[in-house]
């Protein structure tokens, strides 16, 4: 039975759910997602958790749009390591375009994604949740990266955000960290920081 079957075979309500976690690690059969649409309307939707790390032939993520159409989310996980088909965050940021006012908690994993090269439609799209508390973000092994300056920026302009994680380990690239680096020790709310540039 495909993804798509066993979804349609689903009996309980959706509408009264409110934590979902779906784990797709290492699917090399899935390509854009498009079973999910079938969960689309949850409206009590608070904790999305959305594993794909090792789908390599996923080509894009649109199709997560109907799931992220809840106002109620609190906190999203989201790990699209070594999804390397998908090759710049036009597609993420449409996804995203509805900015969960309830959103407190953000971790989103593009490890190894080898073709990600520039931040820019990323760092715009995450200047918008002014709510976030917490802040994962890993692009570790994103080889073609090469400055993240804007990102420490926006980041400090996060007001409410107090746990900071981010991670470009193997960005050999990088040619401002310094800079990223100068921006994040300017935020004065911080209660927890963790920064990872290894390798």
């Amino acid at each position: 039975m495909c993804i798509r079957d066993r979804l349609k075979a689903l009996s309980f309500d959706t509408r009264v759910l409110k934590d979902l976690n779906l784990n797709f690690k290492g699917c090399e059969s899935l390509i854009n997602c498009g079973s999910i649409v079938l969960l689309s309307y949850i409206p009590q939707l608070q904790t999305l958790d959305l594993n794909f790390e090792g789908c390599r032939n996923m080509t894009n993520v649109q199709h997560l749009l109907g799931l992220l159409d809840s106002k109620s989310i609190q906190s999203i996980n989201l790990n699209l390591t070594s999804c390397r088909d998908i090759q710049n965050f036009d597609d993420f940021v449409y996804v995203f375009r509805y900015k969960p006012s309830q959103l407190r908690k953000l971790r989103l994993i593009f490890d190894d994604m080898d073709e990600i090269e520039d931040l820019t439609p990323f760092t715009r799209w995450l200047s918008h949740f002014t709510e976030v508390e917490q802040v994962e973000l890993s692009f570790s092994g994103c080889t073609k990266i090469s400055h993240i300056a804007k990102v420490g920026q926006t980041l400090k302009s996060l007001m409410n955000c107090n746990t900071l994680y981010l991670a470009f380990n193997g960005c050999t690239k990088l040619q401002d960290y310094y800079d990223f680096i100068a921006e994040i020790f300017e935020k004065t709310k911080l209660v927890s920081l963790a920064l990872s540039f290894s390798g």
